[in-house]
C-alpha cells in the first residue's frame, strides 16, 4: 500500500467532520477570549485542533476496533476493514497526540492541560472504563469534547474564566442530542454489538426527557456567558428557537420513535452548536454589563 494510501486512512481515523466542528469551537472561543490576530498562535492553535484532538480520536478508534467490526456503521473504518493494521493505528494516534501535545505547551500550560485532560476523560474514562459498561459513558466522555474549548480560551486569554466555563458548558450539554438521536438511528448497531448506550437500554420517554433538560441547560449557559461578556446576544437570539424546535421534534419523537425523526433531531444538532459558537466573539453591550468582572474571573 502507498504512503498516500497510509496517510489518507490516518485522516480518516481522525474523523474529519467531527474534528473540524471541535476546532471551530476552539477558534471561536480563542477569538471570544480576546485571542490576537498572531500567525505563529493560530498555526500553534490548528496544530492542536490536529494533532492532539485527531490523535485521541484516533486511538479511541484504535481501541475499540473490536466494537467497530460489529457495527455495518463503522465496520469499514481503517482498522477493522484491515486498511491500516491495529501496530499501524496505535502508532500514528500516539505520534499524533505527542505532537499535539507538544503545540499545546508552545502555547501555554493551560492548553496543555486541557489536552491532557481530553486525553483523560476520552481513553481511561470513556474508552477503556465506561464505553462498555455505563450507559451515561457520553456524559462523563463528554468532558473530552468539552476541552477544546477550555483549550482555545486559553490560548488566547492565557488561562482559563468563569466565561470559557460556560461555553465549554454549553458544549457538553449539547452533546446527549448530538449522539443519542444517532444512536437511535443506528439502533440495531448498537444493540447487536452490546453497547449500553443509553438509548439502547432506557425507553425514549426517559431519554427524550434527559435530553429535552440538557438543551435547556444549555441555552441557559449561552445567556449566562452573554450576561456577564455581553456577548454572544445573536447567538442566544438564534438558538432560542432552534432549540426550542428541537424540544418540539424530541417530545414528539418519544411518543413515535422512528429512525426518520431521530435522524430529523440529529441533523439539528450541529447548526445549534454552530449558531452558539460563531457569535460567541461578537459584544453586545447591555444593561448587565456591570456583571463582566466574572467573566474575568481565573479559574487557573
Amino acid at each position: 500500500m502507498s504512503l498516500a494510501s497510509k496517510i489518507k486512512y490516518a485522516v480518516e481515523m481522525t474523523k474529519p467532520s467531527q474534528l473540524g466542528l471541535l476546532a471551530f469551537t476552539s477558534f471561536c472561543a480563542y477569538f471570544a477570549a480576546g485571542g490576537p490576530l498572531s500567525l505563529v498562535r493560530l498555526v500553534l492553535l490548528g496544530l492542536v485542533a490536529f494533532f492532539a484532538i485527531g490523535g485521541i480520536t484516533a486511538l479511541n478508534m484504535v481501541l475499540e476496533a473490536d466494537l467497530d467490526a460489529k457495527m455495518n456503521r463503522t465496520k469499514n473504518r481503517p482498522i477493522p476493514s484491515g486498511k491500516l493494521s491495529y501496530r499501524e493505528g496505535l502508532a500514528i494516534s500516539i505520534i499524533m497526540t505527542i505532537i499535539g501535545m507538544a503545540a499545546a505547551l508552545a502555547i501555554n500550560v493551560y492548553v496543555l492541560l486541557s489536552v491532557v485532560l481530553a486525553f483523560i476523560f476520552d481513553i481511561p474514562v470513556y474508552t477503556l472504563l465506561l464505553k462498555r459498561r455505563s450507559p451515561l459513558n457520553i456524559i462523563f466522555g463528554g468532558v473530552a469534547g468539552v476541552m477544546q474549548v477550555l483549550g482555545g480560551w486559553a490560548a488566547g486569554a492565557g488561562s482559563y474564566s468563569m466565561a470559557s466555563l460556560l461555553l465549554a458548558i454549553a458544549v457538553l450539554m449539547w452533546i446527549p442530542m448530538h449522539i443519542w438521536f444517532i444512536v437511535y438511528y443506528y439502533y440495531d448497531d448498537y444493540r447487536s454489538a452490546n453497547i449500553p448506550m443509553y438509548p439502547v437500554v432506557a425507553p425514549p420517554r426517559k431519554v427524550s426527557t434527559a435530553t429535552i433538560t440538557f438543551l435547556a441547560l444549555m441555552l441557559t449557559s449561552v445567556w449566562l456567558y452573554w450576561a456577564i461578556t455581553s456577548k454572544d446576544l445573536i447567538g442566544g437570539i438564534l438558538m432560542t428557537p432552534l432549540i426550542a424546535l428541537a424540544s418540539y421534534k424530541i417530545y414528539l419523537f418519544q411518543r413515535s420513535p422512528t429512525r426518520e425523526a431521530a435522524k430529523s433531531i440529529f441533523i439539528l444538532a450541529n447548526p445549534t452548536l454552530i449558531v452558539a459558537f460563531v457569535f460567541a466573539p461578537l459584544a453586545v453591550p447591555h444593561i448587565a454589563a456591570p456583571l463582566v468582572q466574572l467573566a474575568s474571573l481565573r479559574l487557573g
